[in-house]
């Protein structure tokens, strides 16, 4: 895949997912679920794929060049499908010919690397099953997609041949890849993968996932271009052992005893590594995420439905009422009146249940349709869960927009019972007393 190809490929890759969450957005409007945070912790692999694996692959399966992998993120949930995340991933990448088949090209080249590489990146997260309401009502079970773009520093390392003391040191500054200018450091790479999430307790998930990373560079191993003129690095004998190695009998990262090259015939100018095909690498492992999540438990929350009373004293309280009796009187002492969190200094009225929430009218944040007779803004609907009701803290109702009726006061909402589909009433004028 070479650069054009990669800002191709991320860019269809950006689009999907922004396509995928606008659209399921507006999908979602009464389906609300808790907009959570929570806090990841990540321990897995990394696999390295370019000029110094086996072969030339999407991701290299050779189990030798494996290496640990460590991160942590922060999440959060926008809706019942999809989530944002930022993260901080360590990975080390290695690469060595001594693994290439004896007497290949590859072999005789005796090179190698070790990479330990930062990534900061911005992922979305897609759920392919949706998760509506209380945290705790989150799937068992879930598979998921992400990707996103992250930014990169790397620093690739040698071992110098143990006869000059089989020490690591910096590749980039020696420049034998026949470049004229040092390459950069810092660079950006695509993530792209799959997932499988499981729900261990009402605050924890544990997560199976693999990400293939794309880069926009070909300097993760410090391969890739032709052999330089051994006199180009003049008084530099540390980059002179470096540009060559095909001769060493032993392999410096791993001391292994060398088959020697019978014809050698690296010479100036002749291809050190395929510059075309930029550097990929595999992230694999689990992820341990809390919720940080400020809603109660559902365990704690009211349940809105259910009337604690016994059937014969309903049918005494219907009694007493009919000989003048107030019902609300005599049993008094099951009720108290409160405010919701849902609650604000403007008006709200006509609730109506409806999935799993309450659909409402309230004149707040409407200060571009102004009724200059009442002094107050248009009449809107709202929508909050039911789960939302009885929290701690102020809520976001979420705003039912709709700009055919923009300029019309939102009058009170009803539903057929039997197709369990809401109906919306609108005003053109509300004469308010």
């Amino acid at each position: 895949m070479n650069k054009h190809h990669v800002v191709k490929f991320s860019a269809t890759i950006f689009c999907f997912f922004l396509l995928a969450f606008s659209c399921h957005t507006g999908l979602a409007q009464l389906k609300d679920t808790d907009k959570y945070m929570s806090i990841g912790v990540f321990v897995g692999t990394a696999h390295y794929s370019g000029d110094l694996s086996k072969k030339a692959k999407l991701f290299s399966t050779d189990l030798s060049l494996t290496e640990p992998s460590l991160g942590i993120g922060l999440e959060k949930r926008l809706d019942p499908r999809f989530s944002a995340a930022v993260a901080i991933q360590w990975a080390r990448l290695l690469g060595d010919d001594i693994n290439a088949p004896v007497g290949s090209a590859n072999y005789n080249r005796n090179l190698h690397f070790r990479n330990d590489l930062v990534e900061l990146s911005v992922l979305g997260k897609w759920d392919l099953l949706a998760s509506y309401g209380h945290y705790s009502n989150r799937r068992k079970w879930v598979p998921f997609i992400f990707g996103g773009i992250a930014a990169i520093h790397h620093n690739p390392r040698g071992k110098t041949a143990k006869a000059d003391g089989g020490i690591w040191v910096p590749l980039q500054p020696l420049k034998t890849e026949n470049q004229t200018e040092k390459y950069k450091r810092l660079g950006w790479t695509v993530p792209l993968g799959v997932g499988f999430q499981f729900r261990d307790t009402e605050k924890i998930d544990i997560s199976l996932e693999a990400g293939l990373r794309f880069t926009y560079t070909d300097f993760l191993d410090d391969v890739s271009g032709n052999y330089p003129e051994a006199a180009s690095f003049g008084e530099n004998a540390l980059a002179r052992a470096f540009s060559d190695r095909s001769l060493e009998p032993f392999a410096a990262r791993t001391d292994k005893v060398r088959t020697l090259p019978v014809n050698n015939n690296i010479t100036a100018g002749s291809l050190r590594g395929d510059s075309k095909n930029a550097d990929k690498y595999l992230i694999t492992g689990f992820k341990i995420k809390y919720l940080l999540s400020k809603n109660k438990k559902k365990s704690t929350l009211s349940r809105l439905h259910s009337v604690n009373t016994p059937k014969e004293i309903l049918m005494a309280s219907e009694k007493a009422t009919t000989k003048g009796d107030s019902t609300f009187l005599r049993f008094r002492e099951r009720y108290s009146v409160e405010h919701l969190a849902i609650n604000s200094p403007y008006s709200e009225m006509s609730p109506k249940f409806y999935q799993g929430g309450l659909v409402f009218i309230s004149d707040r944040r409407d200060n571009k349709n102004f009724e200059k007779q009442a002094r107050s803004g248009f009449h809107n609907f709202f929508y909050s869960p039911i789960h939302d009701l009885f929290k701690n803290e102020l809520t976001k109702p979420i705003f039912l927009k709709d700009k055919k009726y923009s300029k019309h006061h939102h009058f009170a909402a009803d539903y057929i019972s039997s197709q369990q589909k809401i109906i919306l009433l609108y005003m053109k004028s509300l004469i308010i007393q």
